[in-house]
Formats: C-alpha cells, sequence, structure tokens
C-alpha cells in the first residue's frame, strides 16, 4: 500500500508541475507548493538548498544591490523580482531531486497536457471560424487576434498565441526527432502550432529541422536537402507576399519578420517608431539594451523598465510596450547583466547540451525560443525547463542514465 501511494503521488506531483509551466506565475506558483506540500508529506524531499543556487542568487543579489544604489534607480522591482527567482529556483530544486529520476514519465505528461492544450485551442479556432466568437476570452479577457477575416492566431489557454507556440515548441521537435510528424495526436499539436502564426517558434523550428539534417546527413545530402528547404521556404514567402499584394493586405508573420529586418538595417528609434508593434517593441528594447549604462555587468536585476525609461524618451503610441520584461530573455540578460550575464546564460546552454538526449534537445528549443521572445524569469515555467534541461544534461544523465525516447 506504501509503495501503490508513493506512486499515486509522484504522478500527483509531476501532473501538478507540468500543468502549472502552462498557467500565469500565481497558478504556477501555487501547483509548485502543492506539488512540493506531497512531497513533505511523504518525506520524500531534500533539502531545498543548493551551493550553485546559493552562489548564483547571492551574485545578483549583492551586485544588484549595489549597482541600483550607485545608479540611484529604485529598489521596488529589484526586490519582487529577488524574492519571486529565490522562490521558483528553490521551490524547482525541492522537486527536482525528486523528478530527476523520471524524467521519461515527466515528458511523457507534457506530451499529455501538450495535446490537451492544442485541442482546446483548435476548437477555439473552429468555433470562432464559424461564429466569429472566442469561447477562451475568458481566460484573460483580451480580444482575439486575427490574421484574416474569422482566422485568429489560437491562444487557448494562454494569454498571446506566441507564448503557446512556444510552449508547443517542444513537443513539435518531438514528433520531428522521433518520427511521429504524421501521429493523430502529433497531428493536432502541429496544427495547432501552425495556427498560432507564432514568428519566432517558426524560427527556432526551422533552425532545428536544419540542424537535425546537418547532425544526420552526409555533406552531399545536407546541402541538397538544405537548398530544398530553403527553396520551399522561399516559395511559401513569395506566394504569401503574392497573395498580401492582391489583397492589399498583409499577414503578421511576414509583417513582422519584414519591419524586424527593416529595423536592423538601421537601429534607431526614428526608423522603428514607423512599424508594427511586434517590430517596434522588440527593437526599442534592444536599443535599450544596447544604450543603458554599464554594458560589461549590467545595471542589476529588475532594471531594464528603468533603463528602458531613463535611456529612450518618446510620445510615441506603443512606447513602453514590453519595457518590464526587455522583450526577450537574452536582451534583458543583457540589458540588466550585461555581456558578463550573456556569457553565463550560453555557457550554461553549451556546458548541458546532450546531442543524444531527445527531452535534453527539447529542453534547448524551448530556452532558445525564450531568449528571442519572454524575457520573464519566472513565467510560462522557465526555472522549470532550466532545471529539466540541466538533469537531462550530459553531466547529469551520466550520473542518472535514461532513455529517453
Amino acid at each position: 500500500m506504501i509503495l501503490v501511494r508513493r506512486i499515486k503521488n509522484t504522478d500527483l506531483i509531476e501532473w501538478l508541475v507540468v500543468f502549472g509551466i502552462y498557467c500565469n506565475f500565481y497558478v504556477e506558483f501555487c501547483c509548485m507548493l502543492c506539488a512540493i506540500a506531497l512531497s513533505i508529506k511523504n518525506n520524500d524531499y531534500r533539502t531545498a538548498v543548493g551551493k550553485k543556487q546559493v552562489l548564483l542568487l547571492s551574485y545578483i543579489f549583492l551586485y544588484s544591490s549595489v549597482s541600483i544604489f550607485f545608479y540611484s534607480y529604485a529598489y521596488s522591482k529589484f526586490i519582487q523580482q529577488f524574492v519571486l527567482l529565490s522562490a521558483f529556483i528553490f521551490g524547482y530544486n525541492i522537486l527536482f531531486n525528486r523528478l530527476k529520476y523520471h524524467l521519461d514519465s515527466l515528458l511523457g505528461k507534457y506530451l499529455t497536457i501538450t495535446f490537451c492544450v492544442a485541442s482546446l485551442g483548435l476548437v477555439q479556432f473552429v468555433i470562432y471560424y464559424f461564429t466569429g466568437h472566442n469561447i477562451l476570452q475568458f481566460v484573460y479577457h483580451s480580444d482575439a487576434d486575427e490574421v484574416f477575416p474569422r482566422i485568429i492566431r489560437i491562444t487557448s489557454i494562454l494569454d498571446e498565441a506566441g507564448y503557446l507556440s512556444i510552449l508547443l515548441t517542444p513537443a513539435v521537435i518531438y514528433a520531428i526527432i522521433t518520427k511521429q510528424v504524421f501521429v493523430k495526436r502529433y497531428l493536432a499539436i502541429e496544427l495547432c502550432f501552425i495556427l498560432t502564426f507564432g514568428a519566432v517558434s517558426y524560427l527556432v523550428i526551422i533552425l532545428a529541422i536544419m540542424f537535425l539534417i546537418f547532425r544526420s546527413f552526409a555533406k552531399t545530402k545536407l546541402i541538397i536537402t538544405a537548398g530544398a528547404v530553403l527553396l520551399v521556404t522561399f516559395i511559401a514567402y513569395q506566394t504569401a507576399s503574392e497573395y498580401n499584394s492582391s489583397h492589399k493586405t498583409k499577414t503578421g508573420v511576414i509583417k513582422r519578420f519584414e519591419d524586424t529586418f527593416q529595423g536592423f538595417m538601421e537601429l534607431e528609434p526614428n526608423n522603428f517608431e514607423v512599424l508594427n508593434m511586434s517590430s517596434y517593441a522588440f527593437l526599442t528594447n534592444i536599443w535599450v539594451a544596447i544604450h543603458a549604462p554599464n554594458r560589461i555587468s549590467g545595471t542589476g536585476l529588475g532594471t531594464h523598465e528603468q533603463n528602458y525609461t531613463s535611456t529612450y524618451k518618446s510620445s510615441h503610441v506603443y512606447y513602453g510596450t514590453n519595457s518590464t520584461d526587455g522583450y526577450s530573455f537574452f536582451n534583458r540578460a543583457f540589458s540588466e547583466f550585461g555581456i558578463v550575464g550573456c556569457v553565463l546564460v550560453l555557457m550554461f546552454l553549451f556546458k548541458n547540451y546532450n546531442r543524444y538526449n531527445v527531452l535534453n534537445i527539447m529542453c534547448l528549443s524551448i530556452l532558445f525560443s525564450f531568449l528571442l521572445k519572454g524575457g520573464h524569469y519566472v513565467r510560462y515555467g522557465f526555472i522549470f525547463w532550466c532545471y529539466l534541461y540541466y538533469y537531462s544534461g550530459r553531466s547529469k544523465c551520466a550520473e542518472h542514465p535514461e532513455k529517453i525516447s
């Protein structure tokens, strides 16, 4: 009976943890606390304090405190971010001291919940197409984002289609690697992924496919296949552009790519203030990160918004968009921790990369997506994915070998 109870509790803990990453950070935090309570109840937990976590948080606290004082910034955002970051890091450390032995089970539950979320998103899409009513508007009270008349960007239970596409990315990668692209449950996930119209996730998937081709094929086949992928991409782009020209409009994905590329060519506020909101937010936050004080080690945790308001002044209608999160994690890391922070992030990704572990590659795909979009430290399971990437990495898999397939 004790063994059966512990197995059920382990499953419940895993369900809680995986469900939490699809919710806002309040719900994710509650799910994490419930999972920890179950672990403590069964005396199946270890200390939350680890040397690496303590060293990291100590550096962040000490450096940020001094830097914020030096630049006369407010401490409120720093305190809020530090408390949240510490709670999530120590909380997930408790859980992964147990879950690191059940990574295959955790993967299965992620794929199951992802299928449910994607299916709900497809229902949302179909009902909106026929009725014009967004059945999931009550979740975040946001209006549907139409790409074409009656064609919306699927959000499912998330607040933005872009974040949904990011959370679906590992499942799409899994289907590609395991050659289950045409299995029904993965077809549903892939269709939902496409209908999010998430530019960042599209880019990540294309890069992932190119990487897998490079890893698997001989040079001749690589050149031919890469050429074919680029040709198909070019034809699809041209076809969409011609359609858009004839209908006097542009799809969100194409417009964001074009505007972002145009803004990068001349990275000055006067140039990207005439672009669409997404490109404007992305380029503005990059410009702020580049021109903020102390580009070597940054201005400290939670200071990007203050860098934004002190560095960039404008009366633009979209002024302040994504100023709290920096639009992308890499950009926020650069703004708040400078070149040192960016190097540490890249070192973490490189050191824990495991090309022979499917789960590790899945985690890398979503972390790379977060680097490009989503600068929140504790939103949509960012800390969870970091731990999962760490424990499926080369060194940890050697300590706790597990076949993930």
